[in-house]
């Protein structure tokens, strides 16, 4: 599992909208449209939204996140299930549109590794939780059979690597975080630490009201 952080956008037209709604545009303290820096009292009005339900803190909407993940298809087949405010498309160029699985161009790339027969390199395309003999069977069969690239893609191990470069909402970050830090699957705290650790202002992602 690999989160990389690529860029934000949107937090200063966030605070704008946030304090249009309330009608305290001139007491907005983020000025600089550029590098998306809350101002102190701008952040904290944020805050308290926030901890007042995402309905209320709905122009964090606004502010995107942009990034880069390497994870298993099964993985992948997880993070697919939010939908709402996240982008990260596995494109097909054949095909012409969205595919839920790699695209045609990895698939052409790890046909070509597959009949170069360098098993290392093989392996590497794969989470190092995959056993080494589901590995070699899948190779083993893509040479017997001459498995045609769509016929690749629809037998691949769940742990096959994909990197997918998207966008997602800080609210919709703010979601996957609270329901997945404290997954039982690994990847997803992984994903978790890494975003908090990257993204600016990840505290507003972790913010609870107390119990």
């Amino acid at each position: 599992m690999m989160f990389k952080l690529l860029g934000t956008a949107g937090l200063y037209f966030a605070t704008k909208a946030m304090r249009l709604s309330r009608h305290s545009r001139g007491d907005s303290s983020t000025l600089l449209r550029e590098g998306d820096i809350l101002g102190p009292e701008d952040r904290k009005l944020l805050e308290n939204l926030i901890l007042a339900g995402d309905s209320h803190a709905k122009a964090l909407r606004i502010a995107k996140i942009f990034f880069e993940v390497t994870g298993t298809l099964s993985w992948w087949h997880h993070f697919d299930t939010y939908r709402y405010d996240v982008f990260a498309p596995s494109f097909d160029s054949e095909l012409g549109f969205e595919a839920d699985a790699a695209s045609e161009s990895t698939m052409y790339t790890l046909k070509k590794t597959i009949e170069n027969g360098n098993l290392d390199e093989i392996t590497s395309l794969f989470s190092d939780k995959v056993f080494p003999s589901t590995v070699k069977n899948f190779v083993r069969r893509v040479k017997r059979d001459n498995l045609s690239i769509a016929e690749i893609r629809a037998n691949l191990p769940w742990g096959f690597l994909q990197t997918r470069i998207g966008a997602m909402s800080y609210t919709a970050a703010r979601r996957i975080y609270l329901d997945r830090h404290t997954h039982a699957l690994q990847e997803w705290r992984v994903f978790c630490q890494d975003m908090i650790k990257q993204v600016p202002y990840s505290h507003l992602l972790k913010l609870t009201k107390e119990k």
